[in-house]
C-alpha cells in the first residue's frame, strides 16, 4: 500500500515572477527593436533615392558636356525639367554661368524629389572647360 510519503511532488515550469520578468524584459527590448529597424529602413530608402538623385545630376552634366562639345555651344541660363527614372519622377535645375578666361562656363544641378518647393536632395558644381 502506498502512503503520501511514497509520492514526491514534482515541481516544473516557471514560477510566475520569472514569467513576469521575462515578459517585462520582452516588453522593453521588442519596442526598441522595433524603433530601430524603423530607423534602418528609412536610411535605405534614403539612400536609394540619394544615389538615383546623383545619376540624374551627374547625366544632366554630362549632356551639357555634349552639347558643348557637338554643338560648341556654351550653356548658359537656367533650365528646368524633369525625368523619371527608376519609377520615380525627379524635378532637376541648372544654372549655368559664362565664365571669362580659360573656363567655358560654370554649372550647378539641383535635383530633388516630386514636385518644386521641397529642397533638393543633390546639388552638384561643375566646371566646364572650353575645347
Amino acid at each position: 500500500m502506498k502512503t503520501a510519503n511514497n509520492y514526491r511532488i514534482v515541481s516544473a515550469g516557471f514560477t510566475l515572477i520569472e514569467v513576469m520578468v521575462a515578459l517585462m524584459i520582452i516588453g522593453l527590448a521588442l519596442p526598441a527593436l522595433m524603433a530601430r529597424m524603423s530607423t534602418m529602413a528609412n536610411t535605405v530608402g534614403y539612400s536609394r533615392d540619394l544615389t538615383i538623385a546623383h545619376w540624374v545630376a551627374e547625366n544632366k552634366v554630362q549632356e551639357m558636356y555634349l552639347a558643348e562639345t557637338l554643338q560648341n555651344v556654351v550653356p548658359t541660363g537656367r533650365q528646368a525639367g524633369d525625368i523619371e527614372m527608376a519609377g520615380i519622377i525627379w524635378d532637376w535645375k541648372i544654372e549655368a554661368e559664362e565664365q571669362k578666361g580659360m573656363y567655358a562656363g560654370t554649372l550647378r544641378v539641383w535635383v530633388r524629389v516630386g514636385p518644386q518647393g521641397q529642397d533638393p536632395i543633390v546639388e552638384i558644381s561643375s566646371i566646364m572647360v572650353q575645347p
